[in-house]
């Protein structure tokens, strides 16, 4: 019994697009706010789309802060969620959805560190990146 080599039919733009109207009508009774790509990438062993999109969830995280002053600040930040979606590269329909997990977490903008290179950092925030992503 030979296996018939299968094809990739769903470009990485259609799978991306796909994916984003998934997660709308899975969670049309929910807000997704700031839902954008994360990552993208085919698996051929599976012959399918891995797509994760990120979200912002509704539940703040607090933390202290400390600094110069003697009182520690409390500071609240968005916790972001992603969700991977696998997408069939035949035909494009939805395989699974489960949650990704991501290990660490991204500095506070009260973080000397980041301070120090966030002017670096406008090139990937750019209004280009953001007219490039319209519409996914």
């Amino acid at each position: 019994m030979t296996q018939e080599a299968k094809v990739i039919t769903i470009d990485m733009k259609t799978a991306a697009r796909a994916a984003r109207q998934f997660a709308l009508e899975l969670f049309e009774t929910e807000a997704l706010p700031n839902l954008a790509l994360e990552e993208i990438e085919f698996d051929e062993s599976k012959h399918q789309w891995q797509v994760t999109l990120g979200f912002d969830s509704p539940h703040k995280i607090k933390r202290k802060i400390t600094g110069p002053s003697l009182f520690p600040t409390i500071e609240e930040e968005m916790q972001r969620k992603f969700k991977l979606f696998s997408i069939d590269a035949e035909d494009g329909h939805l395989l699974s959805m489960t949650m990704r997990s991501v290990v660490g977490r991204l500095p506070s903008s009260a973080d000397p560190c980041l301070s120090a290179v966030s002017d670096t950092l406008g090139e990937w925030n750019s209004a280009e990146d953001r007219e490039a992503w319209r519409g996914l």
